[in-house]
This record gives structure tokens, C-alpha cells and sequence, in this order.
């Protein structure tokens, strides 16, 4: 080991209130209040657009990446210069919230946050924990409560480093990949874990080399005793161009993909709603809930779960879209367009632990 409330349909905010580590979320110069009902959307002035972010456990500004790791100010940390490329994570170290670990796809720094007047200062910079290479990374408590498993995909393996209170683990746990249906080229993967750790699906555009022609998802369980991965169903369609993000509802029942499909003159930006029953993934009746024709425009962008019980979708664009009741079947779930117009182009969406989204899968005080 390397060393070192009220109700929203039939979602209680109480689900959420223990997980005030999310209720602070930095975008490209605007920040989103989770910790008020509904969400306060305020203007902040950033040289560049964060990628991450992480509030205390009362649910407080504590750090932000955009180019650098910043402070609860906004400050660049002392020896905060760092570069992750990718989209990275905070994450507290298990057991002692004293420290926090930003963790990107193959590097983390690690933070102090008694140090430089109770701001925080970074300990340790850029240490590589991982050789492998992977496209984009999740994280889950494990089984125990306390650690947390960091997670990952490439194109022939899924992967799983365990962070214990005495680091991350020099091996991680590989799950042999099974082929994703790209018959030439290569594919670039969407990776999304549910809020009870328990499931995953990750979607991607199949490249015939040229140009993208088709979408395929995988669905499966994780085990978050051991580390491994199961996949259980591979859902193939040419009628797509690609698909670019994917997210599970709040009660692990939905999962939401957005895809391009293939109409003439432009591109159909569509979100689709797949319903989740005994475990199984209903891929054969998706449901579209919404399909909007852009000319010239190549929708990207994430989804990210929030602390409100809705799903928050950035598209590229001056406004961000939500998903007002994800556990709703059809229609009903209310995707919302522009609900909150922005001054400028917004992309990113901070990245957290799923299962802090989540009390189904340990005691309550946990996240307290």
C-alpha cells in the first residue's frame, strides 16, 4: 500500500440530506447551492471552468479544480499547480477527513486541509497509482462502509483500485472485458456506476474508422465486497450515431442515455429512458422522452445525479437541462430544457461518489 426537508415525488429529501459532501457544485463561472430548496444559482468569476469540486461535511465550499486546485476562496492552494487532464474526483481519505485525495485517471494529490491556515495545501502531487490505461473514472464505497473503491474501463478489461485509510492498493482487481460489438476502429466509452454501487452500464459510439456509426451499452453488476464486475446484457443500435453520457435514477430503476440519432440534415439529440426491472435492463422498449433536432451542432457534455433527486445535463450550450423526477417511468420524469440559462457555454459537470447519492447501502451517520 502506498503510504501517504420535504418531498420530491416519492423521494424524501431526507435520502439526500446526510450527503452534503455534493452540495456544492462549480461550473464555468456559476455556482450551483444544493444545500438550498430548489437549487441557488449564483455568478463566481473563474479564470477557467471547474472540473471538480468537493464541500465539507456541513455541506461548505471546500476545494475546486479548475487549472489548479483552488481553496474554499477560490484560491490557488500553495503547491496547488496539477494537471489532470481527464475528469477528476475528490475524494476524502477513508476514515480521516482531514485529508482529501483528488484522483484522476492515472495520478492523485493529496491534500491537508489543517494546513495553510485551515485552507488546505497539497502533500503530495501527482503520484501515479495507476499504469493501466483507462478512459474515465468512478467511484463506490465498498461493502465495509469505509473504503472506497476507484473504478475503471478500458477496451478489454474493467478496473478496481481499493482506497483503504492506508492508501490506494498497488494491484487493482481486472475483470476481463468482454467485446463491446465494434467490428472495426475503436470506441470511446461513457462509464456510469449507480447510486447503490451496485450496478453499472457504460455506453459508447462504435468508429467504423471514419465516422461513428452505431451505439452500444453494456449492463451489469458490480461487487463491492470484491472488486469484480459481471456483465449481463450488451445492447447494440445502428438507428444512432453515438451516444455520449449516460446516468442511473436515484432509486438504481432508470438509466438515462443521451444519443445522437441518424436523421437527415442535422442531428436528433435524444434522451432516452431505460427502465430497470428485477435487475434487467429493458433495452428491447426504450423510452424516448425527449428529441430535439439540431442543424450543424454535435451535442456533448455530462449528466450528474444531485443531492435534489434530479439529474443535471450540461449539452455544449448556454443553459444546463434537468431531469426533474428520474425515478418516474416515461414522459413523467419531466426533462426540463434550459432550466437554468447560463452566461456562457457550460461542459462540465463535477464528479462524486455514486453511492454518496445513496443510504440504502450503509447506516445512516455514515456520511455525517
Amino acid at each position: 500500500m502506498r503510504k501517504l426537508l420535504f418531498i420530491v415525488l416519492l423521494i424524501p429529501v431526507c435520502l439526500f440530506a446526510q450527503n452534503k459532501h455534493t452540495g456544492i457544485w462549480l461550473l464555468k463561472n456559476m455556482k450551483l447551492d444544493f444545500n438550498t430548496q430548489p437549487v441557488t444559482v449564483s455568478n463566481i468569476v473563474l479564470a477557467s471552468g471547474s472540473r471538480a469540486s468537493i464541500a465539507n461535511s456541513e455541506g461548505q465550499l471546500l476545494f475546486a479544480y479548475t487549472d489548479v486546485i483552488r481553496d474554499k476562496y477560490l484560491q490557488t492552494l500553495l503547491n496547488g499547480t496539477v494537471s489532470y487532464s481527464e475528469r477528476p474526483m475528490f475524494i476524502p481519505m477513508p476514515g480521516n477527513e482531514r485529508f482529501y485525495y483528488l484522483f484522476g485517471n492515472y495520478k492523485y494529490s493529496l491534500i491537508d486541509t489543517t494546513l495553510n491556515s485551515g485552507n488546505g495545501d497539497v502533500i503530495e502531487k501527482d503520484i501515479e497509482y495507476n499504469t493501466i490505461n483507462i478512459k474515465e473514472i468512478q467511484a463506490v464505497h465498498h461493502a465495509n462502509c469505509r473504503d472506497i473503491w476507484i473504478l475503471g474501463v478500458n477496451d478489454t478489461a474493467y478496473i478496481a483500485y481499493l482506497l483503504t485509510p492506508s492508501g490506494i492498493s498497488n494491484s487493482p482487481i481486472i475483470t476481463t472485458r468482454l467485446p463491446t460489438g465494434a467490428t472495426t476502429g475503436g470506441n470511446y466509452s461513457i462509464f456510469s456506476v449507480s447510486p447503490s454501487g451496485s450496478l453499472f452500464v457504460i455506453c459508447h459510439s462504435i468508429d467504423s474508422g471514419t465516422q461513428l456509426i452505431a451505439i452500444s451499452a453494456e449492463f451489469g453488476t458490480f461487487d463491492r465486497n470484491t472488486g469484480s464486475f459481471s456483465r449481463s446484457q450488451l445492447y447494440q443500435s445502428f438507428d444512432y450515431s453515438s451516444a455520449y453520457k449516460c446516468a442511473f435514477s436515484p432509486d438504481n430503476s432508470k438509466i438515462y442515455f443521451a444519443a445522437t440519432s441518424k436523421i437527415i440534415n442535422g442531428s436528433q439529440h435524444q434522451i432516452i429512458q431505460v427502465n430497470i426491472v428485477n435487475g434487467v435492463a429493458d433495452f428491447a422498449n426504450l423510452d424516448i422522452v425527449s428529441a430535439t433536432a439540431y442543424t450543424g451542432f454535435q451535442p456533448f457534455g455530462f449528466f450528474q445525479l444531485a443531492r435534489d433527486g434530479k439529474i443535471y445535463e450540461t449539452l455544449g450550450r448556454k443553459w444546463i437541462n434537468v431531469i426533474n423526477n428520474p425515478n418516474v417511468l416515461g414522459s413523467a420524469c419531466n426533462y426540463q430544457q434550459n432550466a437554468i440559462p447560463t452566461a456562457s457555454t457550460q461542459q462540465g459537470l463535477p464528479n462524486f461518489i455514486s453511492t454518496w447519492f445513496s443510504t440504502n447501502y450503509c447506516e445512516l451517520d455514515f456520511f455525517s
